[in-house]
């Protein structure tokens, strides 16, 4: 197998204090938090796919992309229970020769933000897979999980959290659809390594809108058609 995986249960951590120097005087200079930003390209290939970018912003320190990931964890509140996990299904894709200990999503996520050079603006990027004509949530989820295990965590080394939303659950109308969040490192024995140029850019948004349209009939002629 290219990955290893495990189901998420996860409470999003709490947020880190800022490094931020106070300002001791007139002339002192206090350097403003950096922020995450991100473009969005929903439509712009197909209506059912979805791309987005998300970079640092400036030079003062970093919130760290943790709460931002994990924020997908929780669509919709649960009034008994805040910390509880309301997305439809998760999982975690590594590559085969990661350490254990990041299969642990908030282990992953912090160590990122730990490790990333203050000189490196590239955070992650989010995949978004709708399935408008969706029967069931599991035929979906394991065709975006192949997809995701073949050519994101196999060809690419990229660790990918795969979060499923059904609106339908909340009594929305919008369709089943699944995100795949990836840390722009690539993951390996020594953890988080070099960073991945492939899809910073355009062309990478491109090859993998290509990649996914082509993957379903592959799917299919491995025998596991899932209409």
């Amino acid at each position: 197998m290219a990955a290893t995986s495990k189901s998420v249960t996860i409470t999003p951590p709490a947020k880190r204090p800022s490094t931020a120097k106070k300002a001791q005087g007139a002339g002192s200079l206090v350097t403003a938090p950096a922020e995450l930003k991100a473009f969005h390209h929903d439509g712009g290939l197909d209506p059912n796919f979805g791309f987005a970018r998300f970079w640092w912003e400036g030079d003062g320190p970093r919130e760290g992309i943790a709460g931002k990931v994990l924020q997908k964890f929780h669509p919709v509140a649960d009034p008994d229970d805040p910390a509880a996990v309301t997305a439809a299904r998760t999982d975690l894709l590594l590559p085969v020769d990661a350490q254990a200990d990041y299969a642990d999503v908030r282990h992953l996520l912090e160590r990122f933000d730990a490790k990333l050079p203050t000189s490196e603006k590239h955070a992650f990027v989010q995949i978004t897979l709708r399935f408008p004509g969706a029967t069931n949530i599991h035929g979906p989820f394991e065709e975006a999980r192949a997809f995701a295990d073949e050519f994101l965590v196999a060809e690419r080394r990229l660790a990918t959290i795969i979060v499923a939303h059904a609106p339908f659950l909340a009594g929305s109308a919008n369709a089943l659809h699944l995100h795949l969040l990836c840390p722009l490192r690539r993951l390996g024995a020594l953890g988080w390594g070099e960073m991945e140029p492939w899809l910073q850019n355009d062309r990478g948004r491109v090859e993998t809108f290509e990649a996914w349209t082509a993957h379903p009939e592959r799917w299919r002629e491995g025998g596991c058609d899932l209409g």
